[in-house]
């Protein structure tokens, strides 16, 4: 520390102090230029490392991020690679019990068809309601009249046309003059 008073002797032997306030003022303004510069030093450090971990953090944080999507993408391809074999064990078993099923359930369909067709029928046959073979049967027949009439049809328009009486009779009315009933 410096002294900011000045010690003089005097003649008698007491001692006396001078007051230098230009003196502690020149001292004190100097100790808080210094306070001031270190303060600032520090907060600049401060800043410049939280520049720093920030940038560090970029950096690490995209080279964290490669790496997670690196494993996730391998861990990824195993998965599809399980999921498939999986799949297809799983297709190849419902295939099998499919075959199963279906060996087992078409004898027993087969007779509940027939079992129940023949109860419907007779059922129905009681109602009165004609069973598919009769309306097959009934629609064989009416396609047949069908062909035989536009046949017979087709014969008459191509045979001789014979004047009927009647139309002899208008034609001499007409030449006489008198109307033909």
């Amino acid at each position: 520390m410096t002294k900011q008073n000045k010690t003089t002797k005097s003649t008698k032997g007491t001692k006396v102090t001078k007051f230098a306030p230009k003196e502690i003022l020149a001292t004190t303004a100097e100790k808080a230029q210094h306070g001031a510069a270190v303060v600032q030093e520090t907060a600049q450090n401060i800043f410049l490392a939280g520049l720093g971990a920030l940038t560090l953090a970029e950096d690490e944080g995209r080279k964290v991020f490669k790496a997670l999507v690196k494993r996730g993408s391998t861990v990824d391809t195993k998965n599809q690679k399980a999921f498939s074999s999986v799949m297809k064990d799983v297709e190849a078993k419902v295939e099998v019990v499919k075959e199963n099923v279906v060996d087992a359930t078409s004898g027993t369909v087969q007779k509940i068809s027939s079992g129940v067709e023949s109860g419907m029928a007779s059922v129905m046959h009681t109602l009165g309601v004609p069973t598919r073979s009769e309306i097959q049967t009934l629609t064989r027949k009416v396609d047949a009249l069908t062909k035989s009439v536009e046949h017979k049809a087709k014969s008459a328009r191509k045979a001789p046309v014979r004047p009927a009486k009647k139309a002899h009779k208008a034609h001499a009315a007409a030449a006489s003059g008198t109307p033909a009933f």
